[in-house]
């Protein structure tokens, strides 16, 4: 199951909108929203984007990177120390996030820790490993 379509869809719902109110609000058509909450398309980030400032969340919790819809100040420093560190861009690590996202959302839930299948998620972990471990 991919996190994103049920996100969105949680959201719209919780804000009592409809599809069609939010496909106005960002600038799309309605199907393809509709294509987005039952996973049959994804949207580019700068759609991704707009859909987050739409609800008030940020992106990660769209994508299943954070289980609260608003990210901590936190959490904001270390995603950007992973990347000053990686050499990673935000793109490129969104676009990581939605492939894993699922995989990532069950290994959380079964108290596991998931197996990096990429080169970036390699790179990724072990930044966020080493700038844990010298914030005790």
């Amino acid at each position: 199951m991919n996190i994103f379509p049920t996100r969105v869809k949680e959201l719209r719902i919780e804000n009592n909108l409809t599809q069609q109110q939010i496909a106005d609000k960002i600038g799309i058509k309605q199907s393809t929203y509709s294509g987005y909450e039952n996973g049959t398309y994804y949207p580019q980030l700068d759609i991704l984007d707009k859909i987050a400032n739409v609800f008030k969340v940020s992106i990660d919790y769209l994508v299943g990177f954070a289980f609260d819809a608003v990210s901590t100040e936190e959490e904001k420093t270390h995603f950007n120390k992973i990347i000053q560190k990686t050499g990673l861009t935000k793109i490129d690590m969104l676009v990581e996030g939605i492939k894993h996202a699922p995989e990532v959302v069950k290994a959380k839930k079964e108290k596991r820790e998931v197996q990096p299948r990429t080169e970036n998620m390699k790179k990724f972990r072990e930044a966020s490993r080493e700038i844990k471990n010298s914030n005790p």
